[in-house]
């Protein structure tokens, strides 16, 4: 991935605190998956990482020179994120770091299967808001669509 050293080591760092990995002392030593790899969810990577593609904060973080957003109760953005953001994270909690271990034909079959298992079972993700705030989306539960 051509990564340099210290920035690897600064991932390492992260993903230590936050409970993935653990470090090995030593010659031989570095670090290793707390847990195996089918069981450690990429949502769980990814938030360790960095987080969520969109935040609740994000509207008061930016909001420009302003206290709050001028388009805080009527927003499309906010709705167009916020479903995304809930789209990715639960793909995301069905895949494993053992799931990324395989080519991208292989990818792509999984992703059309979880794709038609969301159409068969009526899954979507219906987003919900009120005059000022979103609310939290509603769906289903996925069980292991993307361990097949």
């Amino acid at each position: 991935e051509a990564l340099s050293k210290p920035y690897v080591a600064k991932l390492m760092r992260i993903l230590h605190k936050g409970g993935l990995v653990q470090s090995i002392r030593g010659q031989k030593g570095g670090y290793q998956l707390v847990h195996t790899p089918n069981q450690i969810k990429l949502s769980t990577v990814l938030n360790c990482l960095g987080g969520r593609l969109y935040s609740e904060r994000f509207c008061k973080q930016y909001s420009g020179a302003k206290k709050t957003c001028v388009r805080n109760a009527d927003c499309s953005l906010r709705v167009l994120w916020k479903t995304l953001d809930d789209t990715v994270q639960l793909v995301l909690s069905e895949l494993t770091l053992q799931s990324l271990n395989c080519g991208e034909q292989q990818m792509l079959a999984k992703v059309n299967h979880f794709v038609s298992d969301m159409e068969q079972s009526g899954l979507a993700i219906t987003p919900k808001w009120g005059p000022s705030r979103m609310k939290n989306v509603q769906s289903k539960p996925m069980q292991n669509i993307l361990s097949k």
